[in-house]
């Protein structure tokens, strides 16, 4: 599993060798593709209807055209009686395929690091396992991923964009357990929570997101 750091260093990295590329090897006069800086505001809607439900808002930033540095933040709230709390970020890099335009096909790497709380109260066994109490504890999901990505975005007015993503990926989910006694252990099905089909530790296992995005272009190209 890669982790957030190195993900990052990923980036990095690809923002580097990729501009330092494109500088010496493409003129500037005949496509265009020089420095050209712009800045996009941008909403998601899908993540309200997550079972965590999330507010997220995110950034574009393009130093040239064919690059970009995008910025995910996404506030996790309750509803339908769970009470979640947490924050989920986003880190992106873009490479757009189309270099005599503004928008297009893009490929691209983003990490994730997500951080949820659930406040519940459930039966717990005793260190020695020999009866139950009913408790009010708290579970934590904190999930690492790293995702290889692929999507296209167009204008849909003047400053007006849209866009849609997907990819695919590898997460690491640790999973614990807050406000128990040492040695007591939950005994609540975590298949029918936010957790689905994983328990309490750490698991690795194969992701995939999809998404779609309504931007504004702050300033900069349209």
């Amino acid at each position: 599993m890669i982790s957030i750091k190195k993900g990052v260093g990923l980036i990095v990295f690809a923002i580097g060798f990729l501009s330092a590329t494109q500088a010496f090897s493409i003129e500037k006069d005949s496509l265009g593709v020089g420095w050209n800086p712009s800045l996009q505001l941008k909403y998601s809607l899908l993540p309200l209807f997550d079972y965590t439900p999330t507010i997220q808002i995110a950034t574009e930033f393009k130093a040239f055209k064919s690059h970009s540095l995008n910025f995910e933040y996404g506030y996790i709230f309750g509803s339908q009686g769970r009470d979640f709390s947490g924050h989920k970020f986003r880190l992106g890099y873009r490479f757009y395929l189309d270099q005599k335009r503004d928008n297009g096909p893009f490929l691209g790497i983003q990490v994730l690091n997500k951080n949820v709380n659930l406040n519940t109260r459930g039966f717990a066994w005793s260190p020695d396992r020999t009866f139950q109490r009913l408790y009010d504890f708290q579970i934590n999901n904190h999930t690492q991923a790293l995702y290889v990505t692929s999507g296209y975005t167009f204008n849909i007015s003047d400053r007006w964009t849209f866009e849609f993503m997907y990819g695919l990926g590898r997460r690491k989910l640790n999973i614990s357990s807050k406000g128990l006694p040492e040695g007591v252990e939950p005994n609540i099905d975590l298949n029918e929570s936010f957790f689905t089909n994983f328990n309490l530790g750490i698991s690795r296992t194969p992701a995939m997101l999809a998404n779609f995005k309504f931007g504004y272009i702050l300033f900069g190209q349209r």
